[in-house]
């Protein structure tokens, strides 16, 4: 069996040659010249592992009661000061191609990799086909429950994406009742190729008896679902909002000059 090899280091603090494997057990327990360093008492461990503190009680790990005493009950522990790197700025931050020939390069190297790769056959290119997105865009077509967009605040009432908070401030400030609908409460009951489905509005104005739809896209079947909602409750007056109505109802400074952007096809 050979003998394992023992690495050893020079304490910077009393010159001793230390094992690298006990170096930190030696600034803690022996090291005599480690000022920055308590002794660690055994009668400090407690049953969970740690060891407390004689000055407060507080606990820390092994490695971090020592440096707890001297940071904070010492006088040059206190009087030390640290030096934080945090915030501190890379390096390559505002450099391109163009203007750093270190970027340049690290660029090129990146590339030519990434094109060994490719041809190798170790790396495929995520690219989604033309099916997979279609069949993507119906599904979030009928399953669509406002994505990713942000969560906001108005007037006790929750409101998603930017588009609805503007319209919602700007409902208040006029003195118009609005109501968010609830997807799982205010339904609106659809048939879709022999299928039944649920429908929430975004909006309900009581002043108008109106239910607002806001749409900044369109997904897959989005159309042909709205044309079936408003055929099949042709008893209810469902408007959608696209870009131009949601410019002008921002416009709006009175309440007749809202209705009539509602009214107006």
């Amino acid at each position: 069996m050979k003998k394992k090899i023992r690495n050893f280091i020079k304490c910077n603090k009393c010159g001793r040659l230390i094992s690298k494997s006990n170096i930190t057990k030696h600034y803690h327990t022996d090291c005599v010249n480690a000022k920055r360093h308590e002794k660690i008492n055994k009668e400090w461990k407690q049953n969970n592992g740690k060891y407390k503190c004689p000055h407060c009680y507080k606990q820390f790990s092994y490695n971090g009661v020592s440096t707890h005493i001297w940071r904070m009950h010492t006088e040059k522990g206190k009087d030390h000061k640290t030096k934080h790197i945090i915030g501190h700025k890379a390096w390559n931050k505002g450099f391109t191609k163009k203007t750093n020939l270190k970027v340049k390069e690290i660029s090129k190297k990146i590339k030519q990799v990434m094109l060994y790769k490719v041809k190798c056959g170790t790396f495929k290119p995520n690219i989604s086909s033309a099916e997979y997105r279609r069949k993507l865009s119906i599904s979030q077509s009928l399953h669509n429950t406002g994505g990713r967009c942000k969560w906001y605040r108005v007037d006790n009432q929750k409101v998603q994406g930017t588009w609805e908070r503007d319209l919602a401030i700007k409902f208040s400030k006029l003195g118009i009742k609005w109501q968010k609908l609830k997807l799982r409460k205010d339904i609106l009951y659809y048939n879709i190729d022999s299928k039944i489905k649920p429908y929430t509005p975004d909006f309900y104005l009581s002043d108008f008896d109106t239910y607002l739809e806001v749409k900044g896209f369109w997904w897959g079947n989005d159309k042909v679902k709205m044309q079936k909602v408003s055929e099949q409750h042709s008893d209810k007056n469902i408007v959608l909002i696209m870009k131009d109505k949601y410019q002008l109802l921002l416009k709006a400074k009175t309440i007749a000059e809202v209705a009539q952007i509602l009214v107006e096809r």
